[in-house]
């Protein structure tokens, strides 16, 4: 695996995604409230032009942010969806603390942290197993159960 590679994680996607639309929300009310302070001066006979263009101004770049928050959300959604759920897309298996944190490639997706139609298989077939492990012993319990009780009879 690259060193290169830097992989985002999905609360990395989450909080950005908010805080862009935080921000939008925050620069349209601030635009809006600027806008309507310039109207009130220009009605008294000031000159408040130039905080209803401010206004604008703001609530455009309100708006965009708004905006780019959606694209960023689409695009964080696809991330998201193929990442990963056994390491969630960071590519290791949390080991601990400090040195040990992030030492074990995660087993599912080989490190790459991107869950493709392989290690979908690979993932089943292993939840699988341990269904099976889980009822086969629960089995081989029924049957010392009845030996038991065939022996005290």
């Amino acid at each position: 695996m690259s060193k290169k590679i830097r992989r985002s994680s999905n609360l990395k996607i989450y909080v950005t995604y908010y805080l862009m639309f935080l921000l939008g929300g925050i620069l349209f009310i601030v635009g809006l409230y600027t806008y309507d302070r310039g109207a009130l001066i220009s009605e008294e006979g000031g000159d408040g032009r130039g905080l209803e263009n401010a206004g604008i101004i703001f609530i455009v770049l309100g708006v965009l942010f708004v905006f780019l928050s959606i694209i960023y959300s689409r695009r964080g959604a696809r991330v998201i969806g193929v990442n990963c759920p056994y390491c969630h897309g960071t590519g290791y298996v949390d080991a601990g603390r400090g040195k040990k944190a992030r030492t074990e490639m995660c087993p599912i997706c080989d490190g790459t942290g991107k869950m493709y139609d392989k290690t979908a298989k690979q993932l089943l077939e292993e939840k699988e197993h341990q269904k099976r492990d889980i009822s086969g012993k629960k089995d081989v319990q029924k049957n010392k159960e009845e030996e038991d009780e065939v022996e005290t009879s």
